[in-house]
């Protein structure tokens, strides 16, 4: 467990000097991220599902808003709470991210088999989900991402998909 938090925050150190120049912190990176992988939602969904405040994911949201990756939208369910969504400058950022993100994680992967790639990755998904909040549980559960991508799909799969 000790290796958890340190890994965590090694990378994350890593994140934020590849995102740097652009400064785009992990915690907005990440709600880009979400909202790209799940789909328009509210900042109160976000925050459960993510270890983090409503406020923080408000702050978050109003930051991205500013630099115009992301939109409120009107919610069809309740008026009072606007759903956040991607914007086309948020969808070519999620790309500028992963092309800054590539060369680095196939560094990192490098020397390790498939093998070694997808039991890490298990192992990972079988941690997150023993501690995920209730709200993330059953966002997942038979889950396709809006981007045609089945949840759980496999390191190598998504390494291959990388090439």
């Amino acid at each position: 467990m000790q290796l958890v938090p340190l890994s965590f925050f090694r990378l994350k150190a890593a994140g934020d000097r590849i995102h740097a120049a652009r400064s785009l912190s992990t915690g907005s990176r990440g709600l880009l991220l979400s909202l790209h992988e799940l789909g328009p939602m509210t900042a109160s969904r976000l925050a459960d599902i993510r270890p983090v405040s409503r406020q923080a994911i408000h702050k978050l949201a109003e930051q991205l808003i500013a630099r115009g990756f992301v939109k409120q939208t009107e919610n069809p369910r309740d008026r009072r709470a606007p759903l956040l969504a991607l914007t086309q400058a948020g969808r070519a950022e999620i790309a500028r991210v992963r092309t800054a993100e590539d060369p680095q994680i196939r560094a990192l992967l490098r020397g390790l088999s498939d093998a070694d790639i997808d039991a890490a990755v298990r192992v990972l998904h079988v941690l997150c989900d023993r501690v995920a909040p209730e709200e993330w549980r059953r966002l997942q559960l038979g889950r396709v991402r809006p981007n045609g991508r089945r949840v759980g799909r496999s390191a190598v799969a998504e390494r291959k998909r990388s090439r």
